[in-house]
């Protein structure tokens, strides 16, 4: 027989009192049936107010926040109308594995070629994305501040010149290129990533810069301030990239003593990088349920990037007080308005659920901060699209226990807000049914001892 350490006993115990500490009532008990449970009563009918806005700005870059991924493109849907994706990045210097610069020397090179270079990120996608797509790069005339913070909303001078475009069909297969490791040309076979050819006025700029502009990224981004990623065609889909990959970046070939060399400045996390969202909602479908509690009780809306919350409004919250909360689980049901495209416009992978703290910013509920704590959100909170089954419509179910909870004390207020989970960098979307819906209203299931 196997014996347990008290150390790990000690370690498990703190765990569970960790758990137990943040859920406030525990969910012991919670799966058994209604009838089963001695003093616990259940409810599906407490009021719910729905209604659908335009979300809040975002952080798409702080000197402690960078995206993993970040959207491009302008994609037109059906039923929230037109959202556009640009990027804005800082092309750096590039650094050793301390933290140096590698060292390099233009002199006397000549221009063989300057690309851009992007990978991507197919899972950001969002759409039909094997179409033909549209890429402008412009150049910065206006600084980006590492120090600074960036949200969505923030837009930048650039020159009027572009430094190049290209449209194309985003390809999914590695590619094989032309490599100068060592001064030796090489064959190598790489990750999916689009290339664009760049005006060789930028090489030559480049090469021809005194060495001192290249003593260290400050002093590089006086006369290189960076590029806009600004699409230029409408789809029905949203690309992605990573644009802080180690491979994407501004790709300069050059020939120095008869040999063929290559330098990249990236885009890497010494800079910064954000995104720049817009969306028009002007003669779209969704426009009359903006901010309309009427029209909002019938369907509802959630929508990554600076898209669209749903607003869930608790009004009577109060009439469970002296209750402990066993369990409170919201479900939501997907709809789909007249015109909607489901093969193309999928609906969100998941959706979390926020409230506002004493200063009105979004924050996470505690059943999802915890649920991310302990890398156990879709165990603890939920929140995952479940598809339908033999004509049902697909759900979501969350879990707001222990602020539902909170609720009931008057320790948070009486909303919360649906919001897709990623949604700095998604632009997935879905139809909701609202709190009135005829057939599936959106329902909170409470499991409760009355005290």
């Amino acid at each position: 027989m196997k014996s347990i350490s008290a150390a790990a006993c000690a370690v498990a115990t703190v765990l569970l009192l960790s758990i137990s500490a943040c859920i406030d009532p525990t969910d012991v008990g919670s799966d058994l049936l209604e009838g089963d449970q001695i003093g616990v009563d259940f409810t599906d009918t407490i009021t719910l107010e729905t209604s659908s806005f335009i979300g809040d700005t975002l952080t798409t870059y702080s000197p402690t926040t960078l995206l993993s991924s970040y959207l491009f493109g302008q994609i037109i849907d059906p039923i929230l109308g037109k959202s556009t994706a640009s990027v804005y990045a800082h092309a750096r210097l590039q650094r050793t594995l301390s933290g140096g610069y590698e060292s390099f020397d233009f002199t006397d090179a000549t221009l063989d070629s300057i690309v851009l270079v992007l990978v991507y990120d197919s899972s950001g996608y969002y759409g039909d994305v094997n179409q033909t797509f549209g890429m402008e790069v412009l150049e910065l005339d206006e600084s980006l501040d590492e120090d600074e913070t960036y949200t969505s909303d923030d837009s930048f001078i650039t020159k009027p010149i572009s430094l190049g475009s290209r449209e194309f069909v985003p390809r999914y297969d590695s590619l094989e290129i032309i490599n100068y490791e060592a001064n030796i040309a090489d064959t190598v076979k790489v990750i999916p990533h689009l290339r664009i050819t760049l005006s060789p006025e930028l090489g030559q700029r480049l090469l021809q810069y005194d060495s001192t502009v290249y003593d260290n990224d400050s002093t590089f981004l006086n006369f290189f301030k960076g590029l806009h990623l600004k699409p230029t065609t409408q789809n029905t889909g949203m690309l992605s990239f990573n644009v802080l990959s180690a491979f994407s970046g501004i790709h300069l070939f050059y020939t120095k003593n008869a040999k063929k060399e290559q330098y990249v400045f990236a885009f890497n996390n010494y800079g910064v990088t954000t995104a720049r969202y817009e969306h028009d909602y002007s003669g779209a479908p969704v426009e009359p349920y903006l901010n309309d509690a009427l029209l909002g009780d019938e369907y509802t809306f959630v929508q990554g990037m600076r898209g669209i919350y749903t607003k869930i409004t608790l009004p009577y919250v109060e009439d469970l007080d002296n209750a402990i909360i066993n369990k409170a689980e919201l479900i939501a049901t997907v709809t789909y308005l007249d015109g909607d495209n489901a093969t193309i416009f999928t609906p969100a992978d998941q959706l979390l659920l926020f409230t506002r703290d004493s200063n009105g910013k979004l924050k996470e509920i505690d059943d999802v901060r915890l649920g991310l704590a302990i890398n156990g959100l879709n165990e603890i909170f939920g929140g995952v699209l479940k598809k339908g089954v033999n004509g049902q419509p697909s759900q979501y179910k969350m879990n707001l226990t222990s602020h539902f909870q909170q609720m009931i004390k008057g320790e948070e207020i009486n909303e919360i807000y649906l919001v897709v989970r990623f949604g700095a960098r998604r632009a997935d979307r879905v139809t909701l049914c609202g709190a009135g819906h005829a057939t599936y209203p959106l329902q909170l299931k409470v499991t409760y001892t009355k005290l």
